[in-house]
């Protein structure tokens, strides 16, 4: 993943690629911002994309094109625009600084704008005119698994309405966050209104109560749900049984994302190391093992324009989360407070890994030993920080910390 970024983060935009379109694709570039600012001390040159987003958009429309700086080319409203909403959110948690939610909070009022003025029935059906309003991106032949399709998208069996107001409902939701954070707490209530009003579309619209499933519960389509919080008791069920039995990925670049994401959140943390190490067709092990040092565009490397595209590495960011179980506490932001909880402890050794913060180096490592585990953890400056494990907390100081824990 660091490969694929550094290969395509020239002039202060994220391209899609180094050698094709080379082009920083608002939807490839919010998709992977978390996992490459988890990676990379990157804070400048986000914001500096940043401002070529909020200047191209449309001040008549609101509008968010597909590629900051602009250059005609292919997206949707949801899964690319949501960009003025996620790089800023993005920013704020990572390095603390509330500014830049105050700075394009105008912008992200006038997206929202722009998705309720082309709504029917409380679902994002359209886009700009002559545009393409995709929903999710590049997912794999699963219909026609030996019929040779180039057509990047023709194997997207969810409906672009149903991707697209979920991520309307998302940004809302962040939106909502940032509202109460830079004192414009008077608009949450208006937030709340149009959540409410969108889920209960996606829910009417794409949720079958004969199966507890969204849209056949394929290419990630419950995880969507799921992750708002939407279907019933048997939604989140039929998408683990499904992906157990599966055991590779079926999703285009956002729900490859959202199903990881979803399956940590749940603490199925085995299930989704499983999924991500898989090695057939529909997997990183499949491009590792066959000499890949980067990213590809498509999960079939055979039909594959470009060797070399970061937007599938979104779920790079959940190894420092969950695996390591690096995650700031709801209100922390900067890495000013965090609970250290890693997943599948049982499933490794050993694991290590280490990031920059604002408030310097901050490292997780463990082994397994006989009767427990042994954990070696570095807090920076200024953080505070708890080791939970197990159900049990234990506290951790600045500096160096090594903890026995017993299972």
């Amino acid at each position: 993943f660091i490969h694929t970024m550094l290969c395509n983060m020239h002039t202060g935009h994220p391209s899609d690629c180094p050698h094709l379109e080379r082009r920083g694709y608002t939807g490839d570039g919010q998709l992977t911002c978390h996992a490459a600012l988890s990676v990379l001390d990157a804070r400048s040159f986000y914001e500096k994309w940043l401002c070529d987003i909020g200047d191209s958009q449309d001040t008549l429309s609101g509008h968010i094109q597909y590629t900051a700086p602009y250059i005609r080319s292919g997206g949707g409203p949801g899964g690319w625009g949501c960009a003025i909403v996620e790089v800023p959110y993005q920013l704020y948690r990572h390095y603390g600084d509330a500014a830049i939610l105050s700075k394009y909070y105008g912008n992200m009022r006038r997206y929202i704008d722009y998705l309720e003025a082309h709504s029917e029935f409380g679902l994002v059906t359209s886009d700009k005119a002559g545009e393409w309003c995709l929903g999710d991106w590049c997912g794999p032949n699963i219909l026609y698994p030996d019929r040779d399709i180039t057509s990047h998208n023709q194997q997207v069996i969810i409906p672009a309405p149903f991707v697209n107001t979920y991520f309307m409902v998302k940004s809302l939701e962040t939106m909502r966050e940032i509202a109460l954070i830079i004192g414009k707490d008077s608009d949450a209530a208006e937030y709340d209104e149009k959540i409410a009003t969108r889920k209960k579309a996606i829910q009417a619209a794409y949720f079958n109560t004969f199966d507890g499933n969204f849209v056949m519960n394929v290419q990630g389509a419950n995880s969507f749900a799921v992750d708002l919080g939407l279907g019933n008791s048997t939604t989140y069920a039929n998408m683990v049984a499904y992906y157990k039995k599966l055991g590779y990925f079926d999703t285009g670049i956002f729900a490859t994302d959202v199903l990881i994401r979803t399956l940590f959140e749940h603490g199925d943390a085995e299930l989704a190391v499983d999924i991500l190490t898989n090695n057939g067709s529909q997997g990183f092990e499949h491009w590792r093992q066959n000499g890949a040092t980067t990213f590809h565009e498509y999960w079939d490397s055979n039909r594959s324009r470009s060797h070399c595209h970061p937007m599938f590495g979104a779920p790079v960011a959940y190894f420092f989360e969950y695996l390591l179980g690096i995650k700031q506490t709801k209100e922390s932001a900067g890495y000013e407070e965090m609970i250290i909880s890693p997943q599948a402890i049982s499933r490794f050794n050993r694991m290590s890994g280490s990031m920059e913060t604002p408030r310097g180096r901050l490292s997780v490592g463990y082994e397994r030993e006989d009767g427990g585990v042994r954990f070696a953890i570095n807090i920076p400056r200024r953080s505070k920080a708890i080791l939970r494990v197990w159900g049990a907390d234990h506290a951790l100081t600045e500096g160096e910390n090594e903890i026995f824990v017993t299972e």
